[in-house]
C-alpha cells in the first residue's frame, strides 16, 4: 500500500484519496451512519468492502480551530453501502489514523 504525505492545508476540490483499513470495527474519522440506519434504508453495512475504494473531494470546510471537514464521493459513481451518495470526514483525523491516504 503506497502512503503519501498529505498536507491538509492544500486539499482542494476534486482531489482523490483512497480509503484505508480501519483500526477498529467501523471508521471513526469517516462519518457513516450507524449500522441499523443503513439497514433500515435497505443497505448492507460491510465496512471491509470500502478498503481500497477511491473517493474524491466535493467540498472543503476549514474551521477556526484548524480542522478540515470534507465531503467525499466515490470515484466510480456507486453508492456507499448501496444507500449513501456522499459522506463527511474529518480530514485531519482520517489522515492521522490512516483511514484516508
Amino acid at each position: 500500500m503506497l502512503r503519501r504525505n498529505i498536507n491538509v492545508k492544500t486539499v482542494r476540490i476534486g482531489q482523490v484519496f483512497t480509503i484505508g483499513t480501519p483500526v477498529v470495527y467501523g471508521f471513526s474519522a469517516l462519518h457513516f451512519p450507524k449500522s441499523h440506519a443503513i439497514i433500515k434504508r435497505g443497505g448492507v453495512p460491510n465496512y471491509l468492502s470500502l478498503v481500497g475504494v477511491k473517493v474524491k473531494v466535493l467540498e472543503v470546510n476549514r474551521t477556526q480551530n484548524c480542522t478540515c471537514e470534507v465531503v467525499l464521493q466515490r470515484c466510480d459513481g456507486t453508492k456507499f453501502f448501496r444507500v449513501l451518495t456522499k459522506i463527511k470526514a474529518n480530514l485531519n483525523e482520517a489522515i492521522a489514523k490512516k483511514e484516508l491516504y
